[in-house]
Formats: structure tokens, sequence, C-alpha cells
């Protein structure tokens, strides 16, 4: 008789656990803006690198590919070996502020003093052969991805350290995601500003308007150590695995026990996780860094273009991250990832059929706020999906989202290359079915992927058996 009372005072025990567990706004703001360095940077790099080195630098459209694979596999390097260091390893006094918050500062550091000097001239150089500036450049680049990776990680992995509950997880990182959305939208809306109040904005791009570029990332720097700042005195994480195991003890009556290397590796779920990451990130990174060289090569747009049409992809970004976190908790994320595949498929077919008897700026402004809508969507999805496979195995988050880091920038840089190797001279049409078909095919990888995965919905893949019991636990 009295086993109803008992399971009464159980569930309103877990339910007093979880309210004490749901973090201050404060805290989810100081995570939220935690990553705006890293997502102006990221917008600079994929938005405006290789227009400014063909354009500014008059390098070659190959070798500048060259460069951004030189950082992309920096950083595909760097993302898992900081994955594994920050969560089993130490750095020493450093780590006196936390195991994650040490690296975050590391890396924000390397970004700051490296950035400027890939928007510049070769310093106190005057004139360098166009095929020795990859390495010039390669040395800033290197060091940059490396502190871009570092940031990145853990503050990935710190959105499953500062909170077990799957709903305050996805809330952190639809937070993360609306300020990405955000900073996106300043980088064009800056530009715009600075092209607006300096002469020339009615031209193609020429080597003296370096010093545009320069104003943009002395700005972007400003910003972003702002962020940082307020992010790495708001963010609060918890430096003792066991101490997160009682967390999670009263929501899951067991400890949970970090996974080994091998026991990850063995999931056939890593990699269909993997592929879901790797193709939504594909789509986006394609379309951060070709959407440029359509407006300015393909559609022949003046200088503003390359500002104004980018903030309308964002503007739609934005809205669309707003909702995407709300539609996974109503119709799950498998649903909220295929009511983003469609409008990505269906912006890649515009794409190829082209702006018909449409104005080109009017098709490029309706097209590129397609595919910004689409990017958003499947991002929160697929990274909402990552932070369910690991569960509450939180010992192993930053080492799982280096992986899919790893597997992310790979692939991105040799798509570039392969991309900018294939072009042909004189091809004004190339970026527009560059765009259209690669972001058409990520989207429709993606959605196979996702399709495939079915983990627990609460406590990742560490939980197989209880799934296997209640299908009602597996996620929709």
């Amino acid at each position: 008789m009295d086993e109803k009372p008992r399971k009464n005072e159980e569930k309103m025990g877990i339910k007093y656990q979880e309210d004490e567990m749901v973090l201050p706004w404060v805290n989810r703001i100081g995570y939220g803006v935690g990553h705006v360095f890293n997502d102006l940077c990221s917008a600079l790099w994929f938005l405006y690198f290789l227009l400014f080195l063909g354009d500014i630098d008059r390098m070659s459209g190959q070798l500048g590919a060259v460069t951004l694979l030189i950082g992309q596999i920096a950083d595909a390097i760097a993302t898992p070996v900081i994955g594994v260091w920050s969560d089993r390893g130490n750095l020493g006094c450093i780590s006196r502020i936390g195991k994650r918050r040490s690296w975050y500062l590391i890396g924000n550091i390397a970004v700051v003093v490296t950035i400027p000097f890939m928007f510049s001239p070769p310093l106190g150089i005057i004139s360098i052969p166009n095929e020795w500036l990859p390495f010039y450049l390669a040395v800033f680049v290197i060091i940059f991805q490396f502190g871009w990776a570092a940031v990145q990680t853990v503050h990935l992995a710190l959105a499953t350290d500062l909170t077990p509950l799957e709903s305050e997880r996805t809330l952190l990182l639809s937070l993360r995601n609306t300020f990405t959305s955000i900073c996106t939208l300043a980088v064009p809306c800056i530009f715009l500003i600075i092209q607006k109040l300096t002469p020339g904005c009615e031209e193609q791009f020429m080597p003296k308007d370096a010093y545009k570029f320069q104003i943009l990332v002395g700005v972007v720097v400003a910003i972003g150590v702002s962020c940082s700042l307020f992010s790495g005195f708001t963010m609060k994480e918890t430096s003792d695995d066991h101490l997160d195991n009682e967390r999670l003890a009263p929501e899951t009556n067991r400890q949970t026990e970090r996974r080994s290397y091998g026991q990850i590796f063995r999931q056939l779920d890593l990699y269909k996780v993997a592929l879901l990451y790797t193709g939504t990130r594909l789509f986006g990174n394609i379309l951060q860094t070709f959407v440029n060289l359509y407006i300015s090569k393909t559609l022949r747009l003046p200088q503003d273009a390359v500002a104004s049409i980018p903030l309308s992809v964002y503007t739609a970004a934005t809205i669309s991250s707003i909702i995407a976190e709300r539609m996974i908790s109503l119709i799950g994320r498998k649903a909220t990832y295929f009511c983003g595949m469609i409008p990505g498929v269906c912006a890649s077919i515009w794409m190829h059929i082209g702006p018909l008897s449409l104005d080109p700026s009017f098709f490029a402004y309706g097209v590129c706020s397609l595919y910004g809508a689409a990017s958003s969507i499947l991002l929160v999805t697929a990274i909402s999906q990552t932070t369910v496979f690991i569960g509450m195995d939180i010992g192993n988050g930053a080492f799982v989202f280096g992986l899919m880091s790893f597997c992310d920038k790979l692939f991105c840089g040799l798509a570039i290359l392969v991309i900018q190797s294939v072009k042909p001279r004189g091809d004004s049409s190339f970026y527009k079915d560059a765009l259209a078909y690669t972001c058409g095919a990520s989207a429709i990888v993606g959605m196979l992927a996702i399709l495939t995965i079915f983990l627990p919905s609460r406590t990742g893949a560490s939980n197989a058996s209880e799934t296997a019991s209640n299908p009602d636990a597996v996620d929709s």
C-alpha cells in the first residue's frame, strides 16, 4: 500500500532535482555568446577569405582553395586532439580555471593574434611571388585554425557539461545557433556599412580595397573579444566527472560510466551521426564559401551585393533558428530535419533553373534566403542529435564533437578544393551549379543519415537495453 506514495515521492524528488539543474538566464546567455568570436571569424573565413585572396591578393582560385584546405586540415587534426586532451588531460596551472575554460582561453588568444594577418598584405614584404603566398599565409592559418578548433570543441562540450537535462541542452544549443545566425548576419551588415562609407562600392574589388577588409577585421575582433570575456566569466563548468554522475543519478537511478574509445568506435550510430553532421555542415559551409563568388563572378553584381545578399541569407537563418528548437520539441528531430531539407532542395532546384525572367538581384535575394533558412534548421537538428548520442557520457563530449568536426573540416576542405580545381576558365555558370548540386546533395545525405539513427531520447547511446524494452524512449 505504500508503493504508490513512494513512487509519487520519487517523481517529486526527480522534479526537484531537474528544477535545480535548470540554468539561470545569465549563464544561458553567457553560453550563447561564448562562440560569438568564432562565429564572426567563421563568417570572415568562409564569406570573404577566398574573395580577398582572389581580388585583393590576386591569387588564383586553385591556390586560394589550397590555402583554405591547409586551414581545414589543421582544424580537422586539432579538433579531436583538443577534444581528447580537454576530456582527459590538463594544462597544468591554467587548468585551475577549468579543463574546458583553459582551452577556451588559449583558443581565443590564438585567434585574436592571427586573423588580422590573414586579411592583410604580407607583413614587411612589398611583393611576393603568387605561388609562395599560400606558404606565408599557412603559418597564420594553421595557428588560427588551432585556436578556432579549441574554442569550438570545448564550447560544444560545455553544453553537456553545464546540465544533464536534454531540454536544457537543446535550449543552450539553440541559443548558440541563434547567436551564430546573428554573427553571420552582423559580418555582411558591418561590411555593407563600411562600403557605403568608403568610395568604390559600385565597382568590382581591386587590391586598393584591402583597407576595407582590415576595418572589418578590426570591428570583428573588438566585438568578439568582448563577448568571449563575458562568456568566460559567466560559464561555470563542473570539473569532476563524479560530481556529474551524482547530478545525473536522481534522473537515471544509476551511475553512468565513461565509455572507452573502443566502445565509441564500435557503435554504428557514431558513423551515422558523423554522416549527418558532416552533410549538414557541408551544406552551410559550401553556401558561405561560394555565395559571394556566385554573386561577383556569375551574376557580376557590384561590391555592396557581397554584403547585402549574405545579409538576407542570415536574416532568414536567424528567424528559422529561433523556431528550430521549438520544432524539435513538438515534432521530433527527424521531422524537423525534413522540414529543413525541403527548402534546401527547393533552393537548389531554383538555383539550377536560374532567374529566368526575374531580375538577377531579386533572384539572388530569394534563392539565397531560402538556403539560409534551410541551413539553420538543419544545423540545430544535427547538433542536437549529436548531444543525444553523447547522452550522459559527458566525459567524452569534447572527443565526440571533435570527431564530428574532424569529418566536417576535412570533407569541406576537400570539397572546396575539388570545386575550385575543376572550374573551367570563363564558365560564368559554374558557381551556380556548384551551389545547386553540392547543397542539394548534402541535404539529402543528411536526411538519409538521420532516418537510420535510433537513439534513446534522454540517456543517449549508453542506454540501448532500455531502448529495446521501451520503444517510446527512442528519439523521433
